[in-house]
């Protein structure tokens, strides 16, 4: 397994730069290191799977400010974003529906 993980880790090095512009939406740019990118995954995933609000860290900030279309990675995060959001709200409803009954 530790074979697997470090060839996965010498590719991604390989395939990517290892900073990153990203034009966000108000036409701002934001330059990001993969390694903050990669955090970025990181806490959207740990969030997921421990049920909690994800850490708002600017990568992730910026990440979600985006343009869509810049990078695969970048759309995968902002993916996972926005089913946060509506997984988030659908337990929003979900409590209050119980509350009134």
């Amino acid at each position: 397994m530790k074979d697997l993980e470090n060839r996965l880790e010498r590719l991604i090095r390989l395939a990517t730069p290892d900073t990153m512009e990203l034009q966000l939406e108000d036409g701002q740019v934001a330059e990001l290191a993969m390694e903050d990118i990669w955090d970025a995954l990181v806490e959207i995933l740990y969030a997921f799977r421990e049920d909690r609000d994800y850490y708002k860290t600017e990568p992730l900030v910026a990440i979600e400010r985006a343009e869509p279309g810049q990078h695969p990675m970048i759309d995968l995060i902002q993916a996972l974003i926005v089913s946060f959001k509506l997984h988030e709200q659908k337990q929003i409803e979900g409590e209050r529906l119980e509350g009134e009954h």
